[in-house]
């Protein structure tokens, strides 16, 4: 009995100490706010200001938060409001991620006056999102870096990164093979969308009626079939709408001019290699950068010789009073 003391009092002891802990995180959970966020900052063509295009704040508590408006501080004196809730504050609940985009905006202005704030945007300046909650001011921590291959990349130019291009209507997307979409408005005004591939003439794709391989060979072919089948009284649908799906992949595969076969590296290729070229090739475009800036300020000095030499004023030279003749 003894011997069996000694492990039971000891278990005794770790299940206590574990219920002691659940209990503790359990009411930390439900005390307090803790809430974490991170912003997309954005330059535009649209604009003169920089400002910031996407704003996530992540609520880390089991309990809701009553976010008011979202600023932005830099240093220590500056608040940028990014967003004022007014009298719908924003509710957070237990766990839940909130995000906002902004598009490009006129101006800043505090007061009646403009104020420019680019500088600010520099990485060195320090910023953070301010939160004004219903239990006051609070200072969101800064959301953990999120990982990106594109870094990898400028590192070693061997690395690969593939984005899937879709073409969407309506949210949905058909993929690269699909022909056409049709858009077919019944008497009641709804609509029904399908999509054609190569081969549905092959198929019972409609209920009433069956394609033929002329009607999906173009658009106008298909048009014509179309009306013709309204007219016959074969189908409930009384207008449609065609949307040619190979016009839509010829403009996106304008940008893309080149097709390639992606290829699976060593390691010794990728890491070794691709490393080391990407270095090379790092110098080389850093030497040619140098080279230009140089060649720039060369004939920007230049010029501004020449146009201080066309506007420098010109000294007037006494002229010699004409010498008296003899008659």
């Amino acid at each position: 009995m003894q011997a069996l003391a000694v492990p039971i009092s000891l278990l005794a002891l770790a299940v206590s100490i574990f219920s002691l802990v659940f209990l503790a995180t359990s009411v930390l959970r439900k005390t307090g706010q803790r809430l974490r966020g991170s912003l997309i900052e954005c330059s535009s063509h649209a604009c003169e200001d920089k400002f910031f295009s996407k704003i996530t704040i992540e609520n880390l508590k089991d309990k809701s938060a009553v976010i008011f408006k979202v600023y932005v501080k830099f240093g220590h004196n500056i608040y940028l409001v990014i967003q004022d809730f007014g009298d719908e504050p924003l509710i957070l609940k237990p766990y839940e991620v909130f995000t906002s985009s902004y598009g490009p905006l006129d101006y800043y202005s505090t007061g009646t006056d403009r104020v420019r704030i680019n500088k600010f945007f520099n990485q060195n300046t320090r910023r953070r999102i301010i939160l004004s909650t219903s239990e006051g001011k609070y200072s969101v921590k800064p959301k953990s870096k999120i990982w990106s291959p594109i870094p990898t990349f400028f590192k070693n130019n061997y690395t690969g990164i593939i984005n899937p291009v879709r073409s969407k209507y309506d949210g949905v997307s058909y993929g690269g093979n699909a022909l056409f979409i049709v858009e077919l408005v019944n008497k009641e005004h709804s609509n029904q969308i399908f999509a054609i591939y190569p081969g549905d003439h092959r198929s019972k794709k409609f209920k009433n009626f069956q394609l033929t391989e002329k009607s999906i060979s173009n658009e106008k072919e298909l048009k014509t079939f179309l009306k013709r089948t309204i007219k016959l009284g074969k189908v409930s649908f009384t207008d449609f709408k065609i949307h040619d799906v190979k016009k839509w992949n010829e403009e996106n595969r304008r940008q893309n001019t080149q097709e390639f076969e992606a290829e699976h590296l060593t390691w010794f290729r990728y890491h070794i290699i691709g490393r080391f070229l990407s270095k090379v090739r790092s110098l080389e475009f850093s030497r040619k950068n140098k080279k230009t800036k140089k060649q720039a300020e060369r004939k920007l000095a230049k010029k501004r010789s020449s146009k201080n030499q066309e506007t420098s004023p010109v000294e007037d030279t006494p002229q010699k009073p004409p010498s008296s003749q003899k008659l």
